[in-house]
């Protein structure tokens, strides 16, 4: 993004911002600015994510927000256990816990096909990234929790 498109992305996340705290008023949410991507994070009590993308819509976002909301479950969809740190699918937005995610994404070498929706994320990445990889997933999760 060139520097007007960020500072119109700004703008307009601030006011996806007010609308979702007006909307969802009581809910855990944050916002939070992902320092790789830059885009901004809706974070949802405290462990699922939603993005807010330069093309998203605000139909698109609350609809999002909205599933998980409705949908949230306490129990991991792979391992039937209480989940405590969780990852969201991108599609359908259903938790499951960081350890069958990991385990996921290490059997798929990268890709990771979603025990509820099956539907593919990611991309084929070589053994010695891998590991690299879910090092990096962990800390990335370790952030999202601590803050």
């Amino acid at each position: 993004m060139n520097s007007k498109e960020f500072k119109n992305y700004n703008k307009r996340c601030s006011i996806i911002e007010r609308l979702i705290l007006d909307k969802f008023i009581y809910e855990n949410i944050t916002f939070k600015r992902d320092n790789k991507t830059l885009y901004v994070e809706i974070i949802i009590n405290l462990n699922s994510k939603v993005t807010i993308y330069p093309y998203s819509t605000l139909y698109e976002i609350f609809i999002n927000v909205s599933e998980i909301i409705a949908n949230r479950t306490t129990d991991c969809i792979h391992c039937n256990k209480r989940i405590n740190k969780n990852v969201s699918c991108p599609y359908c937005f259903n938790d499951y816990c960081i350890n069958c995610y990991i385990k996921l994404f290490e059997r798929g070498k990268g890709i990771i096909i979603c025990p509820k929706c099956l539907k593919l994320s990611g991309f084929i990445i070589s053994d010695h990234i891998l590991k690299t990889s879910i090092e990096e997933i962990i800390k990335q999760l370790d952030y999202y929790n601590k803050n």
